[in-house]
């Protein structure tokens, strides 16, 4: 039997996530055997953030189960947020679904969920993507615009491209609101970059819907080459194919 790297296999999962390959993280998670109870609450903390991120861009509810199972297994406290920031993220889509529906959903407690998980992050990137969603639930859910940009506001003071990169999404939202159109398609170019970067397809294409009608085929993937590095291969015309000019000066 192989030995693989615990550690590995749950970065590895969560660029998979991230790429929208859903079931190709859980496979993955779920094909890898652990050696400790450390190393079972961290694979299954990872497939609780997997089941919320599937459920919320595939539009259903995440299975209460699974998140449940995570969190008895978590092993200490970093494990335990893991899971309970994934619950928050769940309850959040919840609450927002009724809304989209017409409804009023009750935030009561979700905000204090937030502050508390903000205070225990157990790092700067976490805070800052638990301050994005304290954003989410003031703006959204509770219709506070002013206390929702501060919120995307402090989810910008991180290095976590992926977590910059759904602040500057929705701060874009907040000065088109103003009439700044120029200054909003900025921040969502670069909120685009980011994304690219880190790999986020399906948060790629939502920001693609928000671009101006004339955008066109060349302007995504001239944007997307530029961002991995690969700009100049890209504007050259050419990858794996050969060219109309490279086949004149080939003698054979």
């Amino acid at each position: 039997m192989a030995t693989v790297d615990v550690d590995i296999v749950i970065a590895s999962a969560r660029d998979l996530v991230r790429a929208g390959r859903w079931e190709q993280a859980v496979r993955l998670l779920d094909a890898t055997a652990s050696s400790s109870g450390y190393e079972a609450g961290a694979l299954a903390a990872t497939r609780a953030d997997a089941e919320v991120d599937q459920a919320w861009w595939t539009r259903r509810d995440a299975d209460p189960a699974r998140l449940d199972a995570a969190r008895t297994l978590a092993a200490d406290d970093a494990q335990a947020w893991i899971v309970d920031f994934a619950r928050l993220r769940s309850s959040y889509a919840k609450r927002l679904y009724v809304k989209l529906a017409g409804g009023s959903p009750v935030v009561d407690g979700l905000d204090a969920e937030a502050d508390r998980l903000a205070e225990q992050a157990p790092d700067g990137a976490g805070r800052a993507y638990v301050m994005f969603y304290r954003g989410l639930i003031a703006g959204v859910l509770d219709d506070d615009d002013a206390t929702a940009e501060r919120y995307w506001r402090a989810a910008l003071d991180t290095d976590d491209e992926y977590v910059r990169s759904y602040a500057l999404r929705h701060l874009g939202g907040v000065v088109d609101d103003l009439g700044r159109h120029d200054e909003a398609l900025g921040l969502w170019r670069e909120s685009t970059r980011l994304r690219q970067r880190a790999g986020f397809v399906p948060g790629v294409l939502a920001q693609l819907q928000l671009y101006p009608g004339d955008t066109t085929p060349d302007d995504v993937v001239t944007g997307w080459a530029d961002a991995l590095g690969l700009g100049e291969l890209f504007r050259a015309g050419t990858t794996t194919e050969t060219t109309e000019q490279e086949v004149a000066r080939d003698p054979a």
